[in-house]
C-alpha cells in the first residue's frame, strides 16, 4: 500500500508539472501570436502614413494606433486606412519585478526596428496583451498622418493637389528658367496734363497711374472719398462725424448653457458721455438705454447703438450685430439601433433579430440540376450599441459599430439597402434624438481581386446633416465612416469588408455648435443691412 501510495504521489507531481508547463507554452504561443498581429497593424499603421519614430513604451505605441484620422484630412487623403488600426479596449499588462526575474517570455518595443519582439530574459516587459472594458467608451482620439506628396484634391477642377513643402523641394532653378513667380509690373506713364498736390486735385485732367486709361476730369472741390463726408469747398457745410462704434465684449457666438443669462458689456461706453446716449435691442424687441451692462438670455440677436444728443455736432453710430448662443461643456450618453425598411432585388430574402439590431439576408442554396448547393453562410450585418462619455463639441465620438459578415448568397436574394435608426440618448445634458441613417448595401462579384471582391455599406447621403437641439442649444451632426481592423477598409462615407471576412466598422459622428438667428432680426431694411455691412468694415479696419 505504502509502494502503490508512492506510485500515486510521483505521478501526481508529474501530471501537475505537465499542466503547469502545457499551460506556461499556450500562455507563450498566444503572446507570439498577438505580437505578430500587431507588428502586422504596425506596418499598416505606418503604411498609412503614421509615424512612431518619438514613442518609446509599448501602451503608448497602443494609443497612437487607436487614434483616427480627422475627418477633413480623410476626404483627402490616398493612405489605405485612415481608422483606428486595433480595438481601443485593448492594452499591454506589463511583468512584476519577480515576473521580470524568471525565464517566462515577455515583449519589448523595439524603437530601432520599430516592431515589437519577444525575449525571455531582459528587463520587464509585457506579460500579455488584454482587454480593458473601460476604454471602449473614451472619446476618439483624432491625429494628423502624413497623407504623403499627393493627396485628392479638396475642391473640384483636378483630381490631385500636391503638398506645399513638396511643391518648394519641386521648384528648383535649372540654367536659363526664370524663377522669378512673376513679371515686372509695367511701369507707370508720367503725369500729363495737370499737377497733383498733397490732399487735393487741381483743375485739368490727370493721366491714370496705372493703365492707359485718362481719368475723369476733378474740379476743385469735388468729392474726396471720404465715405459720403462732404469736404465743404463747394461751400456745403460737411456733415458732422459719427460718434464711435460700439465696442462689445464677450463677441457673439457660443457660450456654454451654464454661462446663460450671459452678462455683455460695451468697452467704449465712456466715449459716448455729453454727446450721445448709448440704446441696445434684444432680437426684435424696443430699444432699451444702455447703463452698465445688459443680461442675455440663450438664443438671443443684440444690436447697439448711439444716438447723438445734439444731430448738428454728431451722427448716430453705425449700429452693432450680434447673436449668442448656448454651447454644452461636453456630451456623454449612449445609443441603441434597429434596423428597417430592407430593400433588395425581386428574389429578396432577410432576417431581423436582437431586436432588430441584426439584418441577415441573402439565399445560401440554389437549385442546380435538382441538386442544392448551400453557400454557407448568409450576409449580415450588426448594429452594436456605443457608451460615449467627456466628448466635446467639435470632438468625433463613437455612435455605434456594425459587424458586417460577407457572406455568399445566391439569386440576387441579398438586399440593397436598409434603414438604421439610431437613438442617441444623451445624459449629459439630457435629451434623446433620433437620427435616421440610410444605408446602400453592395454585393459585389467575387472575382481574384480582395479589394474588388468586398462587399460594402455605404451612406446614401454623406453629406446630410442632422440638426439637433439639445438643452436649447442647437447642433449639428455629422457622420463617417472608420474601420477598427484589418479585414476590411473605409472611405469617408463606405466601410469595405473582405470576401468571406467579418469586419467592425465604426460610425463616427461630431456635434458642431450653431446658432439659428445668424441673420439680420426681423424688420431690418435693406438700408438697416448696408449700415451693418459698413459697420463691420469700421469695425475691423486696421
Amino acid at each position: 500500500m505504502l509502494v502503490a501510495v508512492g506510485i500515486l504521489a510521483v505521478l501526481s507531481a508529474i501530471g501537475v508539472l505537465a499542466v503547469n508547463r502545457s499551460t506556461e507554452n499556450a500562455r507563450g504561443a498566444k503572446l507570439e501570436t498577438d505580437t505578430a498581429s500587431l507588428n502586422e497593424a504596425v506596418q499598416v499603421y505606418r503604411a498609412s502614413g503614421g509615424d512612431l519614430s518619438s514613442v518609446l513604451t509599448p501602451n503608448d505605441v497602443l494609443t497612437k494606433m487607436k487614434t483616427v484620422v480627422s475627418a477633413a484630412d480623410a476626404a483627402t487623403s490616398i493612405n489605405p486606412l485612415t481608422g483606428s488600426m486595433i480595438d481601443r479596449r485593448l492594452v499591454a499588462e506589463m511583468q512584476n519585478s519577480s515576473e521580470a526575474s524568471s525565464g517566462k517570455p515577455r515583449v519589448y518595443w523595439s524603437t530601432t526596428e520599430q516592431r515589437f519582439t519577444v525575449a525571455n530574459s531582459g528587463g520587464v516587459g509585457v506579460k500579455r496583451f488584454t482587454f480593458d472594458n473601460s476604454l471602449g467608451s473614451a472619446a476618439i482620439e483624432t491625429e494628423t498622418r502624413d497623407a504623403g506628396v499627393m493627396k485628392f484634391a479638396a475642391t473640384e477642377g483636378w483630381v490631385w493637389d500636391h503638398r506645399t513643402d513638396w511643391a518648394e523641394d519641386a521648384r528648383g532653378t535649372p540654367s536659363g528658367i526664370s524663377t522669378t513667380p512673376f513679371p515686372d509690373a509695367p511701369h507707370s506713364p508720367p503725369t500729363t496734363a495737370g499737377t497733383a498736390t498733397a490732399g487735393t486735385a487741381t483743375a485739368g485732367t490727370a493721366t491714370a497711374m496705372v493703365g492707359t486709361a485718362t481719368a475723369e476730369s476733378e474740379t476743385a472741390g469735388s468729392d474726396d472719398g471720404g465715405g459720403g463726408e462732404d469736404s465743404g469747398d463747394d461751400g456745403i457745410p460737411p456733415d458732422p462725424p459719427r460718434l464711435p462704434y460700439p465696442i462689445v465684449t464677450p463677441p457673439g457666438g457660443g457660450y456654454l448653457t451654464t454661462d446663460y443669462p450671459l452678462l455683455i458689456t460695451v468697452v467704449n461706453a465712456d466715449a459716448y458721455s455729453g454727446n450721445g446716449i448709448l440704446h441696445y435691442q434684444l432680437d426684435s424687441g424696443p430699444w432699451m438705454p444702455y447703463a452698465a451692462g445688459a443680461a442675455l438670455p440663450v438664443e438671443t440677436s443684440v444690436r447697439f447703438q448711439a444716438f447723438a444728443i445734439d444731430p448738428t455736432a454728431y451722427r448716430d453710430s453705425w449700429s452693432t450685430y450680434d447673436y449668442y448662443y448656448g454651447v454644452a461643456s461636453s456630451f456623454s450618453g449612449n445609443t441603441q439601433g434597429t434596423y428597417d425598411q430592407v430593400e433588395g432585388g425581386t428574389n429578396l430574402e432577410y432576417e431581423l433579430t436582437e431586436g432588430d439590431s441584426n439584418l441577415s439576408h441573402g439565399a445560401i442554396t440554389i437549385d442546380v440540376g435538382g441538386e442544392l448547393v448551400e453557400a454557407g453562410s448568409a450576409n449580415t450585418l450588426e448594429f452594436l450599441s456605443s457608451i460615449f462619455e467627456g466628448v466635446l463639441p467639435g470632438q468625433e465620438f463613437l455612435i455605434g459599430e456594425l459587424l458586417y459578415h460577407n457572406g455568399t448568397t445566391f439569386d440576387n436574394s441579398h438586399a440593397t439597402g436598409a434603414e438604421l435608426e439610431v437613438d442617441i440618448i444623451f445624459t449629459t445634458p439630457s435629451a434623446t434624438e433620433k437620427i435616421l441613417i440610410p444605408l446602400a448595401l453592395t454585393n459585389t462579384e467575387n472575382s481574384s481581386d480582395p479589394d474588388a471582391s468586398a462587399d460594402y455599406v455605404g451612406l446614401s447621403n454623406v453629406n446630410q446633416v442632422y440638426p439637433l437641439t439639445i438643452d436649447g442649444a442647437h447642433y449639428a451632426l455629422t457622420l463617417t465612416f472608420g474601420t477598427t481592423d484589418v479585414n476590411g477598409f473605409s472611405s469617408t462615407s463606405q466601410f469595405h469588408v473582405y470576401e468571406g471576412a467579418t469586419a467592425r466598422g465604426e460610425i463616427r459622428g461630431m456635434m458642431t455648435p450653431v446658432g439659428t438667428g445668424g441673420g439680420p432680426p426681423p424688420g431690418w431694411t435693406w438700408q438697416d443691412f448696408l449700415d451693418f455691412l459698413t459697420a463691420l468694415t469700421e469695425r475691423y479696419r486696421p
